[in-house]
C-alpha cells in the first residue's frame, strides 16, 4: 500500500494578508493540490505545484480571518487524503493619522498711508421708531 499522505504540514510568515505553508516532501508525488478556505465558508483558493515544490504562499487574504489550508498529494493515477492546518492572519495595523497641513499665515493689513491718517467719518443711524407691523 502505497502511503500518499502529507507530513509535516505548518506555516509560517503569517502576515495580515497572507501566511505560507510548508510541508515534507513526498517521494512518489508529482504534483501537490492545495485548498485555502476561510473559516467563514466565503469563497477560497486552489492551486496545484509541482511535485519538486515543498512550500507555496497564499496572498490576497483578509486581516484577521482563520483560514484552512489543504495540501494533497497527487500521482499519475492517485490523489491522497487531505492533511489540513488552520492559521489566522494577523489584525492589520492602524495607520497613524497625518498632520494636517500648516495653515498659511493670515493676511497682513499694510499699514495706514499718512494722507489715510487724518480722515473722520461721521455716522449716523437712522431707525424706525414706530408702533406698526407691516
Amino acid at each position: 500500500t502505497l502511503y500518499l499522505n502529507v507530513t509535516d504540514l505548518t506555516s509560517y510568515n503569517v502576515g495580515w494578508d497572507t501566511f505560507c505553508i510548508k510541508w515534507s516532501a513526498h517521494r512518489s508525488a508529482t504534483s501537490y493540490r492545495l485548498k485555502l478556505n476561510p473559516a467563514d465558508g466565503s469563497r477560497g483558493q486552489e492551486i496545484t505545484v509541482r511535485g519538486s515544490e515543498t512550500s507555496h504562499c497564499f496572498t490576497g487574504l483578509s486581516a484577521d480571518t482563520e483560514y484552512n489550508a489543504t495540501v494533497f498529494v497527487q500521482t499519475p493515477n492517485l490523489e491522497g487524503p487531505p492533511v489540513s492546518t488552520k492559521e489566522r492572519t494577523l489584525i492589520k495595523p492602524t495607520e497613524p493619522p497625518t498632520q494636517p497641513p500648516t495653515p498659511p499665515p493670515p493676511p497682513t493689513i499694510p499699514p495706514a498711508r499718512d494722507v489715510c491718517k487724518g480722515a473722520k467719518a461721521d455716522i449716523v443711524f437712522l431707525t424706525d421708531a414706530s408702533w406698526s407691523i407691516g
